[in-house]
């Protein structure tokens, strides 16, 4: 059968695509000089992907406070780069010869968490919080705790609230990682 169109005799030999010959072979590259700017251009989208988003992770503070003997001080609890949290068990240490611990109040960015606290052993705090859907934010001041400073100090003083234990979990029950900061509180005893 011959058609008008031209015909080129074909050797299996040498396009097959099996052989080393055809165009549709992958060959091993033997020159190594595009490697290194290669790996300069991946380096170069990483560190801009790293600059354009930056991973935040999420974080308890507790910022620096001063007060005087005699007075009171309020101390916010913080949650930074939270999301979807619907649980959280802090456990809070202090010096109850510098602090009377007085109450805490929840913040109304958690008025969809219920709250319990146990206050009972001096010096130590303990705060539990849940509710069924998660609270999502930058900066959250979840709790205040209000304190009393001893009136017979007379000297500068310096202590922080510890945070013994702190656990996180988000709205399907997975932990949250994330770390925690507490600042100093001074106290400006003396004249």
């Amino acid at each position: 059968m011959r058609s008008g169109a031209i015909h080129h005799r074909i050797d299996d030999s040498e396009t097959s695509l099996f052989s080393t010959r055809s165009p549709f072979h992958a060959k091993p590259i033997t020159d190594f000089s595009y490697r290194p700017a290669i790996a300069g251009y991946v380096t170069i989208i990483v560190l801009v992907i790293l600059w354009v988003a930056p991973v935040h992770a999420a974080q308890l503070v507790i910022p620096k406070i001063s007060g005087k003997p005699g007075g009171t001080i309020a101390i916010p609890i913080v949650l930074k780069d939270v999301d979807k949290l619907a649980g959280l068990k802090l456990t809070i240490e202090f010096d109850s010869k510098l602090l009377l611990y007085r109450k805490a109040v929840k913040s109304s960015q958690a008025s969809t968490l219920m709250y319990l606290e146990n206050a009972n052993t001096p010096g130590r705090l303990a705060v539990v919080m849940a509710g069924a859907v998660g609270i999502s934010g930058r900066e959250i001041p979840i709790l205040t705790v209000i304190f009393s400073i001893n009136k017979n100090i007379n000297s500068l003083k310096r202590t922080t609230l510890t945070i013994r234990e702190s656990q996180w979990m988000n709205d399907a029950l997975e932990e949250i990682p994330h770390t925690t900061d507490s600042g100093p509180i001074i106290i400006h005893g003396g004249a």
